[in-house]
């Protein structure tokens, strides 16, 4: 939160536009109950190395709870931000994740929204925005990446 104030501070007084974006892995509980929760929080640090080792050093990537994420892309435009993160979501799905010879698959559901420097949104209610996208892909099958729309 405090990461996300000082970016929309920095994007109203610098006129750049910034993409936020809530990712929560699919299924995940499924994983700590059928492997435990060590092997959870084994996942959740290799995810968390992913995701650092894949975005650009200026951009944030940050752990929100639980099993979701999320990112802000400076400098950054919605068509942007959405070919990374969804660059980001198909990568993961690739990945295998290896904890006691067992090798482990994760996808994730992401939604993304974007502030301009001209926008009136507080951090709230870009969270919001982020947030209804993520359950909108949920909602779709999983393993998407869907923009906010005011409409749903």
């Amino acid at each position: 939160m405090e990461a996300l104030g000082r970016e929309l501070a920095l994007s109203r007084r610098y006129g750049n536009a910034i993409v936020l974006a809530l990712a929560d892995l699919d299924n995940f509980k499924s994983l700590n109950d059928r492997l435990g929760h060590m092997a959870g929080d084994h996942v959740l640090r290799e995810i968390s190395r992913f995701f650092t080792d894949h975005i650009r050093k200026s951009d944030i990537v940050a752990r929100y709870g639980g099993e979701e994420f999320a990112f802000i892309l400076t400098r950054t435009s919605i068509e942007k931000g959405f070919r990374i993160i969804d660059r980001l979501r198909s990568d993961l799905a690739g990945l295998q994740i290896e904890y006691q010879n067992e090798k482990i698959s994760v996808t994730m559901s992401v939604g993304i929204t974007s502030f301009s420097p001209n926008d009136q949104h507080t951090d709230i209610e870009l969270l919001r925005h982020a947030d209804s996208a993520m359950y909108r892909a949920k909602r779709s099958g999983r393993n998407k990446t869907f923009i906010f729309d005011s409409g749903h």
